[in-house]
Order: C-alpha cells, then sequence, then structure tokens
C-alpha cells in the first residue's frame, strides 16, 4: 500500500523523464524495486502463515492457540525486521548511500513552478523616457 501511496502522491513532483535527465532514474527504480519485493515478500510469508495457522486449526480443533502463534510470529518477525534495518542504517557505508542526496530540489518541477509564480508577481517597472 505504501508503494502504491508514494506514486500516486509523491512527497515531490518529479517526473520520470525529469529523472532521466538529472540521473536519478536508476536510483528511483532501484529502490522501487527493492521495495516492491521486500512488500510482496511479506505478503506471501503473511499469507503462507495464515495457511499454516488455518491447518493447524484444522489438526488441533481449536482457534486459540494458532491465532497466538500467529500474531506472535508476527511480532517477532517485525522486532526482527526492524532491528536488522537500525543496525544495517548504521553501517558507514549504508549510511553514506541513505544520506545521499538524489534529487536536485532547485531544479525539480516544483521549484521551477514557484520560480514562475514568483516572476508572474513582480511588479513590471515602466521603462525609462
Amino acid at each position: 500500500m505504501g508503494n502504491v501511496l508514494s506514486i500516486a502522491l509523491p512527497n515531490r513532483d518529479e517526473p520520470l523523464l525529469k529523472r532521466r535527465k538529472t540521473g536519478t532514474l536508476k536510483q528511483f527504480l532501484i529502490a522501487f524495486g527493492v521495495a516492491s519485493a521486500v512488500g510482496y515478500l511479506v505478503n506471501f510469508m503473511l499469507i503462507w502463515r495464515v495457511l499454516a495457522a488455518r491447518a493447524l486449526t484444522e489438526r488441533l480443533g481449536a482457534v486459540v492457540l494458532p491465532l497466538i502463534a500467529i500474531v506472535l510470529s508476527c511480532v517477532v518477525m517485525w522486532v526482527l525486521l526492524t532491528v536488522f534495518a537500525i543496525a544495517l542504517a548504521q553501517q558507514p557505508a549504508v549510511r553514506r548511500r541513505l544520506q545521499r542526496e538524489t534529487a536536485d530540489y532547485r531544479a525539480n518541477a516544483e521549484a521551477e513552478a514557484y520560480a514562475a509564480e514568483e516572476r508572474a508577481a513582480e511588479p513590471v517597472s515602466p521603462a525609462p523616457s
């Protein structure tokens, strides 16, 4: 869901053609691909756990134990992924890459539109006679 929202309502207005000109299209596609792959992998893991819990429910005849098992395993997975992400972000090489800016905020579409508005709002001075 986050990937869909980031495309539908991006934080900054940077069309793909503009990214191609600024040289940030490759980084965007890699980040989008990795985020999508991780999202689908997590969804697959959750579906797999639900199906495993359903099979356990059929074998045991009770719902409470599989429900507790699936909630606990999801919480443990979330904690492990969070700890892994934080530990990875603390590595100097990864940290430098994460802090590198991939977009030029002075030359993007939003900045250009703002500059055009500023130019249009400037009062026209009379020509010297």
